[in-house]
C-alpha cells in the first residue's frame, strides 16, 4: 500500500509565495487574528487528517467498492465511508 504524505510544502508555497494568502486574510473582516503560525497549524492538521484518516480508507474504497442493490434502490458503501 502506498503512503500519502500531504505536499505541505507545495501548499505553502501556494498559499505564501504565490497568493500572499496572509496579506490577504488579513484584509478580510474577520482576519485580523490570521497569521502564518495559524494557517501553518491548519494545514498541519489537514494535512495530518489526510494521512492517517482519509487515506487508508481508499484500499477498502478500492478493494470493496459500492455495491447497488436493483431491488431496494440502495447502495452499500465499504467500511469507513459511512
Amino acid at each position: 500500500m502506498t503512503k500519502y504524505a500531504a505536499p505541505l510544502e507545495d501548499m505553502r508555497f501556494a498559499l505564501y509565495d504565490v497568493l500572499d494568502a496572509e496579506r490577504v486574510l488579513k484584509a478580510l473582516p474577520r482576519g485580523a487574528a490570521l497569521n502564518r503560525e495559524l494557517i501553518d497549524a491548519v494545514l498541519d492538521e489537514a494535512a495530518r487528517f489526510s494521512e492517517q484518516v482519509l487515506a487508508p480508507l481508499n484500499q477498502s474504497g478500492d478493494a470493496e467498492g459500492c455495491h447497488y442493490d436493483k431491488a431496494s434502490a440502495s447502495v452499500t458503501t465499504p467500511a469507513g465511508f459511512k
